[in-house]
Formats: C-alpha cells, sequence, structure tokens
C-alpha cells in the first residue's frame, strides 16, 4: 500500500494448494468448521473474551457486520464475473442472444429485464 503496509487477502474457497496447514487451519475455522489447532484455539479464547466485554462486543457485531458485507461483495463480484464469462463463451459460441438471455434467466434467477441488460452491455 501506499502507506507501507501490506493487505493479504485469503479465501475460503480456494483451490490451491499453496498455504501451510496453519493458514488452512485457520481458513476452516473461519468457514465455521470444527479445527483442532493451538493457534485457532488462541483465536477463539480471543474471540470468546472480546465478546464478554460489553463494549468490544458492540465492536465485534460491527466488525463481524462488515465481514458479512464484504463477503456479500466478493459473493456478487463473483457472480457478474460468472455472468460475463457465459455471455462472452455464448457469444463466442454465435449462440442467439434470445438463448444466452434464456440461459440468464435459468442459471442466475436473473429477471428477463435483468438478463437483457446484461446481454445488452456485454455484447
Amino acid at each position: 500500500m501506499d502507506d507501507g503496509t501490506s493487505k493479504v487477502f485469503l479465501c475460503t474457497q480456494g483451490t490451491l494448494d499453496d498455504v501451510s496447514p496453519e493458514v488452512k487451519n485457520f481458513l476452516a475455522f473461519v468457514e465455521g468448521l470444527p479445527v483442532k489447532d493451538a493457534w485457532v484455539d488462541k483465536v477463539k479464547d480471543l474471540i470468546d473474551k472480546l465478546k464478554q466485554d460489553e463494549r468490544k462486543k458492540a465492536d465485534y457485531m460491527t466488525y463481524q457486520m462488515k465481514i458479512e458485507e464484504e463477503r456479500e461483495a466478493v459473493r456478487e463480484e463473483e457472480r457478474q464475473n460468472a455472468i460475463l464469462t457465459l455471455i462472452k463463451t455464448l457469444k463466442d459460441l454465435s449462440i442467439e442472444k434470445s438463448k444466452v438471455i434464456e440461459q440468464l434467466i435459468k442459471q442466475y434467477s436473473m429477471s428477463e429485464l435483468e438478463a437483457q441488460a446484461a446481454v445488452q452491455a456485454n455484447w
């Protein structure tokens, strides 16, 4: 970053096997899976202590809401990328626009107007 800090983005749904077992355990914990790991146990203990402090509990809840908002934003971005990929692929295969719109409606529960707009914007 411009201020000298670094940010690391981790994906709990990643498929590459390029992280340490400790990071895998942490990601499993974040995903809500049961994990037996000393470091994760420390994180759980810290979270439990934070939840007990009312002021910190409010901060924690706000943080949880922010995490969920970020997760939702990532899901929406992935959905949009998948929609664009589908449109491009079907266009490259010379599939009619009407058939592409049908597929968007079927696969992504889009309204007909949403599907038409997506095709029009990306054709």
